[in-house]
């Protein structure tokens, strides 16, 4: 058949009174279902496609997609897979509930505990000291030591490493880092260290850091000490 007319064209062809024929009302129909002039489109294999004239899946859209929340119904009666906009967060409903896709990212923070004097020796018990996490912080990023090393001959040479662990009030594990550095007494020394995986305390108002020096392998050395002097956290606030 003939290109679709627009629908300007048939408007005209329909306004002169004439008998319609086959074409026109091919034309009526194949400009109703493909809405050029609206960039709609759908192909022979059911996929609609909006400002395309050819989707190449059920639905393309080439442009911007705006999503809208979904009033508060009952969840049995929302679809598997559904997607919304609250005005704050991109949301998919899946499992009987909403969850986050998405959410908007407040700028990383810091939080710095100075004048701390945390001594730690080798062949000493585990160091343990208590903190407070910042009332709004969500998401852990990056910590970072300054500290003195003293009578670390060894230190780093395969010898002796410091290892650092944070945890909950229950015990559990949020982080930790083994720190090694080169031999000699060293002060004002900075270690940064980012935290991986997504590690979220925004229920946690506390925490603890365990320190201890331990020796790797080899022989003697002398007794290391390290004087943790600041340690600063970076977050995500809530």
């Amino acid at each position: 058949m003939e290109d679709p007319k627009s629908r300007e064209d048939i408007k005209v062809a329909f306004k002169a009174g004439g008998k319609p024929t086959q074409q026109n009302f091919y034309d009526v129909f194949n400009s109703f279902i493909h809405k050029n002039e609206d960039g709609l489109a759908i192909s022979e294999e059911g996929n609609l496609g909006v400002g395309t004239s050819n989707p190449q899946a059920r639905l393309q859209v080439d442009g911007g997609l705006k999503i809208g929340d979904v009033p508060n119904v009952d969840t049995s009666q929302v679809v598997q897979g559904t997607l919304r906009w609250t005005g704050a967060e991109l949301q998919i409903f899946f499992g009987g509930e909403w969850h986050n896709v998405w959410a908007p990212q407040s700028e990383p923070r810091k939080e710095t505990y100075d004048q701390l004097d945390i001594l730690v020796r080798r062949n000493n018990s585990p160091l343990s000291r208590p903190f407070n996490f910042p009332a709004n912080a969500s998401k852990l990023l990056n910590i970072e030591f300054l500290m003195d090393i003293s009578a670390g001959l060894f230190f780093g040479n395969n010898n002796e490493e410091l290892l650092i662990s944070m945890h909950d009030t229950n015990g559990n594990t949020l982080w930790n880092t083994a720190i090694r550095q080169t031999p000699g007494d060293r002060t004002d020394v900075t270690f940064s260290s980012p935290v991986s995986g997504d590690v979220s305390i925004e229920n946690l108002s506390s925490f603890i850091l365990q320190f201890e020096v331990v020796k790797r392998q080899g022989g003697g050395g002398q007794q290391l000490t390290v004087n943790i002097k600041r340690i600063t956290i970076q977050y995500i606030p809530a």
